[in-house]
């Protein structure tokens, strides 16, 4: 306890706040890379989400249907999709995004890094390497922990997308289980899953761009009512 006790000292003596993630319990790191390594295990992911965000005095709840594919030596890919009366669609392969809007048919360049799935950008799973760790936090049932970008290390352009992501895991299994973002304007979203699915087989096709002019190829469809 006393050595310990000297350790902490120490990190805030000499002010090494940007590197508190170094204090971290042995016992934490080891439940931080069980996080990590499941995170490594995703190769597709399929979920039920609940969005909440938080701006200034609103509070604009959103549901909705979440894929996302992770594949070993392949871009990243994801499809980010509103439940009616939204009608907002995120489509991402790698940085690239598409952000399209199905009651206009009108579609717009979107940086991924400006989305709810900010953190999986970079691959594998390493916390304490590109980020800031801090305030972890442990229940019965859950394991959570905030992360904040390191200057030069970051896989996030001018270290300004976010303030920073508070990350909650399953205790149990490290499965993930929601986040939340808050950017330098003060604006927070949460992300919850729901009836999540690990490593089943997704269809390709969801995550491509099929504009209505595109008859050979068939319309952009909602892949649910």
């Amino acid at each position: 306890m006393k050595i310990r006790k000297i350790i902490l000292y120490y990190c805030l003596l000499i002010g090494l706040w940007v590197s508190y993630s170094y204090c971290l319990e042995n016992s934490d790191i080891q439940l931080l890379k069980n996080i990590e390594q499941n995170l490594n295990r995703i190769q597709t992911l399929k979920s039920d989400f609940v969005q909440i965000s938080y701006i200034k005095e609103k509070v604009i709840r959103q549901k909705g249907i979440f894929y996302l594919t992770l594949l070993p030596k392949a871009s990243l890919q994801l499809r980010i999709e509103y439940d009616l009366p939204s009608h907002t669609l995120i489509l991402a392969s790698g940085h690239h995004s598409i952000f399209y809007d199905f009651e206009v048919d009108q579609k717009s360049a979107f940086d991924l890094r400006k989305t709810p799935a900010i953190f999986f950008t970079k691959r594998p799973f390493n916390f304490q390497s590109y980020y800031i760790v801090t305030d972890f936090k442990k229940t019965s049932q859950d394991i959570s922990f905030k992360i904040a970008p390191k200057k030069d290390t970051s896989p996030i352009s001018s270290d300004k997308d976010f303030k920073s992501i508070i990350l909650t895991f399953n205790r149990h299994n490290f499965s993930l289980k929601s986040w939340e973002i808050e950017d330098f304007k003060g604006v927070r979203t949460h992300f919850l899953l729901t009836n999540v699915v690990f490593n089943q087989k997704i269809n390709p096709n969801i995550f491509k761009f099929w504009s209505p002019e595109a008859k050979t190829k068939g319309p952009v469809r909602r892949t649910r009512k």
